[in-house]
């Protein structure tokens, strides 16, 4: 019998020098991005959320789980948008 575990994480990741809608971008060298490697998960937003910054993210193991992401307005006091 196979088990299937899927894994959602998602939060505000201060890493401002990565630009996750350029992939290119996105190596091995970065230890993140490497744990992101290493565990098969998929970051999920594909727009901006502070300026240029791609900061709220979204991880899965599974891609299809999770279905229309989109970046709203900012909230509150906050200055990034959710």
């Amino acid at each position: 019998m196979e088990i299937i575990i899927n894994c959602v994480i998602l939060g505000d990741f201060n890493f401002r020098e990565l630009v996750w809608n350029r992939l290119e971008t996105l190596t091995d060298s970065h230890p993140f991005v490497k744990c992101v490697n290493d565990n098969f998960m998929h970051q999920l937003v594909d727009e901006p959320s502070r300026g240029n910054n791609f900061l709220d993210l979204i991880f899965s193991s599974d891609d299809n789980i999770i279905e229309n992401i989109s970046v709203g307005e900012p909230f509150g006091t906050s200055d990034q948008c959710n």
